[in-house]
């Protein structure tokens, strides 16, 4: 069957795109229609959406990828990098591996004059449309990440490691509280927690406050904020998209360790992340990442901690000018980003 590639925002049918990611076997967060929107209203990101439809205008697949321009007030395009995150989505059949190469191929036409490089982060097993992605020039690169079966019930609170849970009742006994943030004071301190982290610790760029802001203005439509609490302070949150009550991601996350260890504001975050999504039925609980193999990473340590299955979908990636990426590098490390 032929396709035809769609990549005029005007031409997308939205609806029908919206339903074709909601009942994917692989739908999530990061390729739907409420994402995009999300990212396209953001000044400091450029979006691109792409879709093949066979002869009965049917969506057969579809990507959605994010363009993050570091510099936005300047025309540095070697600066920028480009993301996917859990796609392509493409329909199950015997031409499943054609349509994801034309997405791809599409995908690259369209990235290359706007980003230095190019990452796709697998959410899920890809091993059957790789040739897609090799076939374009991205290679494969292992990657950790830990899944949950949250949809088990009070069973997946109890695969959480004995010395976790003891640390939860000891926080929870000292009068912490759980709660959804619900003022944008509440959400502001959850930034700040995470700025500390990212410029301390992590050493990545990370997005603006109003993109926090934004996020939470949107309500239930994208997720929501966790905060923990103590004495009335906020000590420790998270941001949380939740994808149609069926995948809870821990995307960014913080806790005040350093003033607050003996209440173990990490630990507890993400102790409530897990038992919000049992309480709520929701499936499937994602970390979001572990790191590579073989390479020792103390936020995998901690995240194996939780009883997640430990699994390597991997990531897949191209530069496409070594030179300008070599500069880029050398330029956000200046600008303080990067170990």
């Amino acid at each position: 069957m032929s396709y035809n590639i769609l990549t005029d925002e005007k031409l997308i049918d939205w609806q029908q795109l919206d339903e074709f990611v909601k009942h994917h076997p692989n739908g999530n967060f990061f390729q739907g229609v409420p994402y995009y929107q999300f990212y396209k209203a953001q000044s400091d990101y450029y979006t691109i959406v792409i879709c093949a439809v066979d002869t009965n205008k049917q969506i057969a697949g579809s990507i959605i990828c994010v363009v993050n321009r570091l510099l936005p007030k300047y025309k540095f395009d070697f600066i920028s990098r480009a993301l996917v995150m859990g796609g392509p989505l493409v329909k199950q059949g015997d031409d499943k591996l054609q349509i994801a190469e034309l997405l791809i191929h599409e995908l690259i036409k369209l990235v290359k004059p706007k980003a230095v490089a190019l990452e796709v982060r697998n959410l899920f097993d890809v091993s059957d449309i790789r040739p897609a992605f090799e076939k374009n020039g991205l290679s494969f690169n292992d990657h950790l990440n830990f899944l949950i079966n949250t949809g088990d019930g009070d069973a997946a609170l109890s695969r959480v490691k004995a010395g976790k849970r003891q640390q939860v009742r000891k926080s929870l006994a000292a009068g912490v509280e759980i709660c959804k943030a619900t003022t944008t004071e509440e959400v502001k301190r959850i930034y700040e927690l995470v700025t500390i982290l990212y410029t301390t610790k992590v050493k990545k760029p990370f997005p603006k406050w109003e993109f926090f802001e934004n996020f939470f203005k949107a309500g239930d439509k994208l997720g929501i904020f966790l905060c923990m609490k103590y004495e009335g302070k906020v000590i420790a949150g998270m941001m949380c998209p939740i994808f149609e009550n069926r995948i809870f991601y821990d995307w960014y996350v913080s806790g005040d360790d350093k003033n607050y260890r003996n209440l173990y504001p990490s630990v507890m975050i993400t102790y409530s992340g897990i038992e919000y999504a049992v309480k709520n039925n929701i499936a499937l609980y994602d970390f979001l990442g572990a790191g590579k193999p073989k390479q020792e990473y103390g936020v995998r340590e901690f995240k194996a901690q939780f009883g997640g299955d430990l699994v390597n979908n991997g990531r897949f990636a191209v530069t496409f000018n070594m030179r300008k990426y070599n500069f880029s590098q050398w330029l956000l490390k200046r600008m303080g980003y990067f170990k």
